[in-house]
């Protein structure tokens, strides 16, 4: 078929933004925001084990996770001052937009798995 993508490579690389928008939350905050930004990236190192080995239902309740983290961000961007934080707001919804990829992406590629070639 003309202009289809092989199965996998949209999964893989929503996986791959998936692992480094979360890593660079994790080191963002804690140097955004000192002793505070780390205790609150504390909560986003309970996903990390099954990120990394790809479990789409972690990526699906990560990404109830990370909302909570884009709207606190957004909100101290607009009441603290530097763009940091609304750097780090835009990573987070990046991470967002990811995550839901991913899911959608590996829902997809489990579909055409099981299908029966006929």
């Amino acid at each position: 078929m003309r202009g289809t993508v092989a199965p996998g490579v949209p999964t893989r690389w929503a996986r791959i933004a998936v692992l480094a928008t979360h890593a660079a939350l994790l080191i963002g905050l804690p140097l955004l925001g000192g002793i505070g930004g780390a205790l609150a990236a504390l909560p986003l190192l309970m996903p990390a084990p099954g990120l990394w080995r790809a479990r789409a239902y972690t990526h699906a309740w990560c990404s109830l996770l990370v909302v909570f983290y884009t709207a606190g961000l957004l909100v101290m961007a607009k009441t603290g001052s530097g763009a940091g934080w609304l750097a780090l707001a835009m990573l987070s919804a990046a991470e967002f937009v990811s995550l839901v990829l991913y899911v959608r992406f590996a829902a997809v590629d489990a579909r055409r798995a099981s299908a029966v070639p006929g």
